[in-house]
């Protein structure tokens, strides 16, 4: 396999990953088992981090409250890191 195959299969697969908003963030903590009430806090909480700090902000704050780490993907969107490539 050449390397502009590689690179190909490479870039494809990153536009795959699914990326997440905030909302989204905090609807996957409610699927964790967080009531709707507390999901709607978590989301606020996460919101008021970007508002303040940014994506490092809201980073920070979804590992605190999830024990999950997220990478930004571009402002206000994130994936799960090292999902596809642990280590």
């Amino acid at each position: 396999m050449n390397i502009i195959t590689i690179i190909k299969e490479e870039t494809q697969r990153l536009f795959e990953q699914r990326m997440y908003s905030i909302p989204e963030l905090a609807d996957i903590l409610k699927r964790q088992g967080y009531d709707e009430e507390t999901s709607l806090y978590l989301r606020d909480m996460l919101l008021k981090a970007y508002r303040q700090g940014g994506d490092p902000a809201v980073i920070e704050m979804y590992a605190k409250m999830s024990g999950v780490e997220i990478e930004a993907i571009r402002k206000g969107r994130y994936m799960f890191a090292n999902l596809y490539n642990p280590g």
